[in-house]
């Protein structure tokens, strides 16, 4: 009966000791995830959709806007692939990034894209999703962060005056565009039912339904 129960402890700390191994290495991975000296420079960082040099461009890289919200920073970029700069065409994203230590770290993107959706991934086209024209209407929203709620909606228009955008929970705002792109975030889980675009008057150009 001791034998049995000293079998039995000695399982007990195996189990605690894997336990602990595995909390350390998580730990370790987190201490390890470098800090970038700057917003954009965290974008390189996964969930940043800037991680492999060989999919983009760096001198196409454009940051359009960036709204402060829940302690860090969401940032509205597009950029372009080596070969999408022969189609003239682009990618866009957002990334919420926070300041960390001496520096920032990406914690949350998403990314818009004009690519078909059946397409399985490893199928990707040269163009990495970089599909979309400057010359047209294109919105979405993003739900989710790591470190809090977030729900951001944005998208680029090549006319129009503003954008309205109607939430989940019946609230109704009003984003200007600018640099022919909008960009709002809520901190909060929400769905975005539908976006407007709208000229100086207005009046809807054109709607995005999103739910």
């Amino acid at each position: 009966m001791r034998a049995k129960r000293t079998v039995w402890v000695n399982n007990i700390w195996q189990l605690i000791s894997i336990l602990l191994i595995l909390l350390l290495v998580t730990s370790c991975r987190s201490w390890l995830r470098p800090f970038h000296p700057t917003p954009i420079d965290a974008l390189t960082e996964y969930p940043g959709q800037l991680l492999n040099p060989d999919f983009y461009v760096p001198s196409s890289v454009v940051v359009l806007q960036q709204q402060e919200i829940a302690g860090g920073l969401v940032l509205l970029y597009r950029w372009q692939s080596p070969k999408s700069q022969e189609t003239g065409t682009y990618c866009l994203a957002t990334t919420f990034v926070t300041p960390e230590g001496k520096g920032w770290r990406a914690q949350a993107s998403g990314f818009l894209t004009m690519r078909q959706k059946e397409l399985p991934m490893w199928k990707e086209p040269p163009l990495f999703g970089c599909e979309i024209p400057l010359d047209i209407f294109i919105a979405g929203y993003t739900v989710g962060g790591n470190v809090t709620h977030l729900t951001t909606a944005y998208g680029l228009s090549h006319r129009g005056h503003a954008v309205r955008i109607v939430w989940s929970d019946g609230q109704i705002d009003i984003a200007p565009l600018k640099a022919g792109s909008f960009l709002l975030a809520r901190a909060e889980t929400l769905k975005v039912q539908r976006i407007e675009l709208l000229d100086a008057n207005g009046s809807v150009l054109k709607t995005k339904g999103l739910d």
